[in-house]
């Protein structure tokens, strides 16, 4: 038997070997291929993650350009290592009138992109069928300059933070349905998302400001420029609300707030206002928050989000392991790797085995908790009940080429 592992060979060919018999009859004996799939995070379904970081831009800076692009390089970085399939930009948080959307994405070389350099999902991937990015505006993690040059210090500044955040990603959601060679804007369906936000100053998305032209009517004094209180609960728990409904499971936008804890005047010498709004967000869709004004906090937020990532993706379930080419259905076995590196054989069976259809399978999610993702086409084997790989584990496909026969 020779065996390949994913990481080594993408290639599973018919191997024979010619045996010679006294009597001079040829015998070819087939010899079975063994497709080695791993769980999330591996070589078998790379995880996907959008990464969208939300900086504001409307004063002057406290956390200099360079900081920032240092800190989200490394992250960058540390996902292609750990094996996640990302994609990241950079969003404003008070868009200009000349803002015209998002320019660039970096991609990981899970996307087709990266041509020659590209990198299989999975054994026997094809490239036409793999993720692409807008090639106008795809850039390598190396290449990304996309970064806003400032961070707001202006007292009382309009800032529709989440506002900007909702527009922004509606606008780069692929369509439902799409095959994944399709997925050409920034956010696919089959990914986590994580929304990261620089901000010295609050979200007023929704808030009404009293004036004489606009009073809050609700029966106290109130100066021009202050907000009405009625419209403050109620504009969060709509914006909280269109965040969640973002994904069909909230559990899948995680939210991180590096922002001002409290008002104050001491920030690098600057008065700065709590981002309040932003650090209950944060809490609410299961982030963190950090505070800007400390030295390293950025840093501090980005290596968060990446143990984050880490314990999100020991979750994952997985249901269908990839084939480099069709098996022959009656040569197919199946052994559960678990993390402690135990085997255990699994049996042909449809509650806690596996199973296979012959054909040719079209855009089926790899993963199936906690949703569908990582769609897919090519011939697979399917998963059940207790036989589906958590986390880290993995599984052993072994087979013959379909049609493939002993001659004796």
């Amino acid at each position: 038997m020779k065996t390949f592992r994913p990481a080594l060979s993408a290639l599973f060919g018919l191997t024979a070997t010619l045996l010679m018999t006294s009597c001079g009859r040829q015998e070819f004996v087939v010899t079975q291929s063994v497709s080695n799939q791993t769980a999330p995070g591996f070589y078998g379904i790379p995880p996907k993650v959008d990464v969208i970081l939300a900086q504001d831009n409307s004063g002057s800076a406290i956390a200099g350009k360079a900081i920032i692009q240092s800190a989200m390089s490394s992250l960058m970085q540390s996902l292609e290592a750990k094996g996640w399939d990302y994609r990241f930009s950079v969003v404003p948080l008070v868009p200009s009138a000349s803002y015209a959307g998002i320019s660039q994405i970096a991609a990981s070389s899970y996307d087709s992109n990266w041509g020659a350099s590209w990198k299989a999902p999975f054994p026997g991937a094809e490239i036409q069928y793999a993720d692409r990015v807008d090639p106008a505006r795809f850039r390598s993690s190396a290449q990304f300059s996309g970064y806003l040059s400032e961070i707001n210090l202006g007292a009382g500044a309009i800032e529709n933070g989440f506002d900007s955040i909702l527009q922004n990603i509606r606008s780069e959601q692929n369509p439902w349905g799409v095959v994944a060679s399709n997925a050409a804007k920034l956010v696919r369906n089959d990914a986590l998302l994580v929304t990261l936000v620089l901000s010295t100053g609050d979200d007023t998305s929704g808030i009404r400001f009293h004036s004489e032209a606009s009073p809050c009517n609700d029966g106290f004094t109130r100066r021009n420029g202050d907000k009405c209180p009625a419209s403050v609960e109620t504009s969060y728990q709509d914006r909280l609300a269109q965040m969640r409904a973002l994904k069909p499971l909230a559990e899948l936008h995680r939210f991180y707030a590096a922002v001002v804890p409290v008002n104050t005047s001491n920030c690098l010498n600057q008065r700065v206002f709590a981002g309040e709004r932003y650090q209950r967000m944060a809490k609410d869709l299961g982030g963190k928050s950090f505070d800007i004004c400390s030295s390293g906090s950025i840093e501090a937020m980005v290596s968060d989000v990446a143990a984050s990532l880490q314990v999100q993706r020991l979750a994952f379930r997985t249901r269908f392991l990839m084939l480099d080419q069709r098996p022959e259905p009656s040569t197919i076995r199946v052994v559960k790797v678990r993390t402690d590196g135990t085997r255990v054989e699994l049996t042909q069976s449809t509650s806690s085995g596996w199973s296979y259809t012959d054909r040719y399978q079209i855009n089926i999610p790899l993963v199936d908790s906690p949703i569908n993702m990582n769609y897919r086409s090519g011939w697979a084997v399917e998963l059940h009940g207790e036989a589906k790989l958590i986390g880290n584990e993995r599984a052993e496909v072994t087979f013959k080429p379909y049609g493939a026969r002993d001659s004796l």
